[in-house]
């Protein structure tokens, strides 16, 4: 039970938990069998009575897998993982600009922003509409080995992220099932998070492009 997480999130858990489900191992690709299970889970949900009218898929394309109606109308943004419980990729400048903006989906469409927003646009963005708000963007995350072993986190809730210049950040969900959803200040999440975790790893990116950039600067053709 995660007591800083919507009712609702809470009770799709639960349903899980008691469920049947299992992960797909029909292909030799990790990625295309997380897809369906992603599929699977919310077609699953959306079967159950209690669930009637409250799972739909995501407003924006690549956004999250699902949104969830609360009971009070609320809508929550989730985002499905299925992993072995290592470091898996969880790096969403959507869901990072929900979390820690107060930018609407309307501003989002003003904006245009979209699963292939630059990465400048989101640093700026970012940087400048930063808010403190109760939203948060969520992650339900399942062991492949076994469903019944399910979270439900906020990336503002959590403990373990891994820093990849090459993915950007991941989370390490194996450790992250075993402690209790982070509570920390906002300044403090926005600084582990965004500063010195999405920033971190550009700049560590970056770093490793100089020499090929200082390269092909000396020999342009002219």
């Amino acid at each position: 039970m995660n007591s800083q997480a919507p009712k609702i999130l809470n009770e799709i858990v639960t349903a899980i938990k008691g469920s049947n489900l299992t992960a797909v191992k029909e292909n030799t690709e990790g990625r295309v069998n997380s897809k369906k299970d992603e599929d699977k889970i919310i077609a699953w949900l959306q079967a159950q009575p209690k669930f009637q009218g409250k799972i739909k898929n995501s407003v924006l394309r690549s956004f999250s897998d699902m949104t969830v109606i609360d009971y009070d109308n609320t809508e929550y943004v989730v985002n499905i993982k299925t992993s072995k419980g290592s470091s898996d990729n969880a790096f969403s400048k959507l869901g990072l600009l929900w979390a820690f903006t107060d930018l609407s989906l309307e501003d989002f469409k003003k904006h245009k922003i979209a699963a292939k927003i630059s990465d400048d646009k989101f640093a700026e963005l970012i940087v400048k509409y930063k808010k403190e708000t109760d939203r948060d963007y969520w992650y339900l995350s399942l062991d492949k080995k076994d469903f019944s072993h399910v979270i439900v986190r906020g990336v503002k809730q959590i403990n373990y992220w891994g820093k990849n210049p090459t993915n950007n950040l991941q989370i390490q969900w194996g450790k992250e099932h075993l402690v209790e959803p982070l509570s920390d200040k906002f300044e403090n999440i926005f600084y582990n998070v965004i500063i010195d975790g999405a920033f971190k790893c550009w700049e560590d990116k970056a770093k490793q492009w100089r020499y090929a950039i200082d390269y092909r600067s000396k020999n342009q053709i002219k």
